[in-house]
C-alpha cells in the first residue's frame, strides 16, 4: 500500500515537473514575428493602421486568438491587471491565457515584475524595434 502511494506521488510530481517543463518550453518559444510591409508606412500615417494590423502583422495565431490578444492589450491599455482579473474578465483556460499573455511578454509587449505582480503594457518591443531598425540603417550605408 505504502508503495503503491509511493509510486503515485512520483507519477503526479513527474506530471507537474512536465507541466512546468511544457509551460516553459511554451513560454520561450513565443515571440513576435513582425512582418513589415512598405505599404504598412502609408497606412501609419494616414492613421488608418490599427491594433488589429498590428497583432496580424506581428503573431500568427488563429482568429480566436488573435481577437483574445487584442483584448488582452486592449484592457492592459486601461490599467495593469493580474494573470487573475484576466481570466476573469475572458473567461478563457487558464492554458489559453498562459500562451497569450507569455507571447505577449516574450516580444516585449507586456511585462510582469514577478509572480503575483500585475501584468501592464511594456516599451520592450518598441526599442527592440527601433534598435533592428538603426541596425538596418547602419548595416545598408555600407561604410
Amino acid at each position: 500500500m505504502v508503495a503503491a502511494k509511493k509510486q503515485n506521488d512520483e507519477r503526479g510530481g513527474n506530471a507537474a515537473a512536465e507541466l512546468t517543463a511544457h509551460y516553459e518550453r511554451q513560454k520561450n518559444e513565443s515571440a513576435a514575428r513582425l512582418r513589415v510591409r512598405a505599404s504598412d508606412a502609408e497606412r501609419i500615417a494616414s492613421s488608418r493602421y490599427t491594433i488589429y494590423d498590428f497583432v496580424d502583422n506581428a503573431f500568427s495565431f488563429s482568429p480566436a486568438k488573435r481577437e483574445l490578444a487584442i483584448q488582452i492589450l486592449g484592457a492592459l491599455r486601461e490599467r495593469p491587471r493580474s494573470f487573475s482579473e484576466l481570466e476573469t474578465d475572458f473567461n478563457v483556460p487558464k492554458s489559453t491565457l498562459f500562451f497569450l499573455v507569455s507571447a505577449l511578454e516574450t516580444s516585449g509587449l507586456v511585462k510582469q515584475s514577478g509572480r503575483g505582480e500585475p501584468i501592464a503594457l511594456d516599451a520592450g518591443f518598441a526599442s527592440a524595434l527601433r534598435a533592428n531598425a538603426d541596425w538596418w540603417l547602419k548595416w545598408s550605408k555600407k561604410t
